[in-house]
């Protein structure tokens, strides 16, 4: 059976009739870590067998529709579709924590794209570079394999930018929202753009007060992630002081970001954040120590995110994920939702990756799972970063042939048209339909 939905997974993607912005392969390719690769072309993930390049943290990876590897970045160069250095591509002025950097297509076209980046708290050794920038690619320039043809440009007002950033569709499921953190010695900032075809235009700050005077960064982990349905956002990490994440509202018509609630204190440090795909919870993880002498454990909380007020937010925590680490080898890092409906998790050093494989499901049921995909290399703490609606997904209920399998979709934007392709002669043209496999597969 599950061979059948991995099937039914590639064949309802490139079924789907919608708008310009609907989106099949984009987050298809995954490059992280050390010299580590995954790919979702049939459904399932398959390890990359390529002479990837050391990535470490962070990376950004850019696909076409059709799932094609088209380049890659982190931060600092950027790669071509062949994993050689893109002309032009060295010294962009990204950071090294977890999520500096991201690229998506300029609105609208398929020739231009954007590599947005952020830099670190200010200090260290050697000094860092700060501020909120972005370069320009042209695709079809060198032959097609793309050449860098501005960068290292400061965005308005992005001065104070540093150490992470995220990106989600509008509301009009054309033009790209940007949300970079900004930082000063009390304050941190949370800055929207709107990126269209005309331009990349400054909207919104939110300010949120520090617990922790100074900048944050550096070897503090932590994670921003917006909502498939571009409602929520949850900033998680390990220097928030009486909380581990800040959970917000997000208008994606305005731009406009306003404080929900916190996230109370768990014993472990909350490095990773992630939604589910239907936006209905919101997942943190991250490594902590117990008992004397201490024992060293992973840990996957889920929240109702549908919560805005802080009681009825924290009470709906589960723990769903509580595993024991034998050293500080493989703690558990940032999350991101995959193009096979799971979310995985990165390990600091690790030859796996940790994932919630039915992550729209409450509880237990949502199945955390350890150890749940060897890499040919090694991970780390950071994923791609991608625009959080390319991995586009559905889930399905349901365990025997001959009963009702529920499937759900969980698309944004809601597809115009669409046709199911079950892979057994079956077919449907309902959003959410209900199935019955006559025989049960492999």
């Amino acid at each position: 059976m599950m061979k059948n939905l991995f099937n039914l997974l590639y064949t309802f993607l490139i079924c789907l009739m919608s708008t310009p912005a609907f989106t099949q392969g984009e987050a298809n390719n995954w490059i992280f870590g050390n010299m580590a690769g995954i790919q979702f072309t049939s459904g399932a993930p398959e390890n990359l067998n390529y002479p990837l390049s050391l990535i470490n943290n962070p990376s950004t990876v850019v696909s076409d529709s059709a799932g094609n590897l088209l380049f890659y970045s982190d931060g600092f160069r950027v790669y071509n579709r062949n994993f050689q250095v893109m002309k032009n591509g060295t010294d962009i002025m990204g950071g090294r924590d977890l999520t500096t950097c991201i690229a998506f297509a300029k609105p609208g076209s398929s020739r231009f794209y954007y590599l947005f980046t952020v830099g670190e708290a200010p200090g260290g050794t050697p000094p860092r570079v700060y501020g909120g920038r972005y370069a320009i690619i042209d695709l079809q320039a060198n032959g097609g394999l793309g050449k860098v043809t501005v960068k290292n440009i400061m965005m308005d007002q992005g001065e104070d930018a540093m150490v992470q950033l995220t990106a989600t569709f509008h509301k009009n499921n054309h033009d790209i929202w940007l949300i970079l953190e900004c930082q000063d010695y009390d304050h941190y900032f949370y800055k929207s753009y709107l990126v269209t075809n005309t331009g990349i235009f400054y909207k919104h700050t939110y300010e949120q007060i520090k617990y922790f005077t100074g900048y944050q960064g550096g070897t503090q982990v932590s994670q921003l992630r917006v909502s498939p349905d571009g409602k929520k956002m949850i900033h998680a990490g390990d220097m928030l002081g009486s909380i581990q994440a800040w959970v917000y509202s997000f208008n994606n018509e305005t731009g406009q970001i306003n404080y929900s609630c916190g996230i109370k204190n768990e014993p472990f440090n909350s490095w990773g954040a992630e939604f589910s795909p239907s936006s209905e919870f919101v997942y943190i993880s991250g490594p902590g120590g117990e008992g004397s002498p201490i024992l060293f454990y992973n840990w996957i909380v889920q929240y109702n995110a549908n919560y805005s007020d802080s009681v009825s937010f924290n009470n709906s925590k589960v723990v769903v994920g509580h595993f024991r680490r034998i050293n500080n080898y493989g703690s558990y890092g940032n999350m991101q939702c995959a193009p096979d409906g799971k979310i995985y998790g990165g390990r600091s050093h690790y030859d796996t990756l940790f994932a919630i494989n039915k992550p729209d499901l409450y509880g237990m049921a949502c199945e955390a799972t350890d150890c749940a995909y060897s890499l040919n290399g090694f991970g780390e703490l950071a994923l791609p970063q991608f625009l959080t609606s390319y991995a586009q997904r559905f889930y399905f209920t349901g365990t025997c042939a001959g009963e009702p399998y529920q499937f759900t979709s969980h698309f944004f934007p809601e597809p115009e048209s669409i046709l199911w392709d079950f892979g057994d002669g079956g077919t449907s043209p309902e959003l959410n339909p209900l199935h019955v496999f006559a025989q049960g597969g492999d």
